[in-house]
C-alpha cells in the first residue's frame, strides 16, 4: 500500500517487524480476533508505518497524535478502509506460504524399527 506521509511517498511493508513494534507499543501480541475494533486497526496501521520507516532507516518521529492528525487530513475512514483491504491481502499471502499442519508428513524413506 502506498501512502504519502509528510510529503514522502511510502510503500508499506508488512513484516515481523510490524508485529514486534505492535507488541512493544501495546504491551501485548496482536489478537487477530479483535481486528474489528477501530483502535486495534489504527494501532496496527500506525505500527506498520513505524516498521516501514524503520526498515528504510528513516526517522521514527511520527507520534500517535501526528498519525491521527495525518489520518484526519488525508481521508480518514477511506484511508483506513484501504489499509484494511491491503492488510487482509498480506495475511492471505502469508497463509498461502504456510503449509497446513495436516500436510506435513514424515519422509517415506525413514528406516523401519526392528522388532
Amino acid at each position: 500500500m502506498k501512502i504519502k506521509l509528510n510529503d514522502k511517498d511510502l510503500e508499506l511493508v508488512y513484516s515481523i517487524r510490524t508485529l514486534y513494534i505492535y507488541e512493544q507499543q501495546m504491551d501485548e501480541p496482536l489478537d487477530y480476533t479483535k481486528l474489528n475494533k477501530l483502535y486495534v486497526i489504527l494501532s496496527l496501521f500506525y505500527c506498520n508505518i513505524l516498521a516501514t520507516l524503520q526498515s528504510r532507516h528513516e526517522p521514527l518521529d511520527l507520534t500517535w497524535d501526528d498519525f491521527i492528525a495525518w489520518l484526519d487530513t488525508n481521508g480518514g475512514y477511506p484511508l483506513v478502509y484501504d489499509y484494511i483491504i491491503w492488510f487482509n491481502k498480506q495475511l492471505e499471502i502469508q497463509a498461502k506460504l504456510i503449509k497446513p499442519v495436516t500436510a506435513i508428513t514424515e519422509p517415506e524413506d525413514k528406516p523401519k524399527k526392528k522388532k
